[in-house]
């Protein structure tokens, strides 16, 4: 086997680390956000429903027009974590069983208990995302027809007097039929 040059080994360990780096953007913490902004089906309204779950509550919202103009959104309402009817109340007493099986045909089996000690439950289990809605006027609803695909939202995620706020610029929706 004949082996490279000098000068062309530091070239293919580039080469092969170039390989090596994410295919996709990074996720931020505590995912990507679900986002849904739309018009009420079958209305002719100049409103625009916004709908986003995060981990991060949803601080403020803006639609822009293609030339910087800034619309702001409603006042934003939220619900969080755990406060929402029919979410998860975590705890209570658990029994598990389990069968493991190793190398060399060894199988085991065991039994486990949980008992919560304090209360019900730590609740680290309970969904942890804000659920977070608004709503835009379109302020021109024919400027806005004639050119949404170039209208934008800018979303920000978390409240900046607790954590460092997260933006999300997403496409405008479509308008009514």
């Amino acid at each position: 086997m004949r082996l490279p040059p000098a000068h062309a080994l530091p070239l293919l360990v580039l080469l092969a680390l170039a390989g090596c780096g994410p295919s996709e953007p990074a996720t931020p913490p505590g995912g990507w956000p679900e986002i849904r902004a739309g018009f009420q089906p079958g209305s002719a309204a100049q409103v625009i429903e916004l709908l986003v779950v995060d981990p991060l509550p949803l601080d403020g919202a803006e639609l822009i027009w293609p030339d910087g103009r800034v619309v702001p959104s409603d006042p934003i309402a939220t619900i969080a974590p755990g406060t929402a009817s029919g979410s998860y109340s975590g705890g209570g007493v658990g029994v598990g069983f389990g069968v493991v099986g190793g190398s060399a045909s060894r199988t085991s089996t065991g039994i486990g208990i949980s008992l919560p000690i304090f209360g019900f439950g730590s609740g680290a289990d309970r969904p942890s995302t804000y659920e977070s809605r608004t709503r835009f006027l379109v302020p021109d609803m024919e400027a806005y027809r004639a050119g949404w695909p170039s209208w934008r939202i800018r979303l920000r995620l978390g409240n900046p007097m607790q954590t460092t706020p997260r933006y999300h610029l997403i496409a405008a929706p479509p308008p009514p039929a």
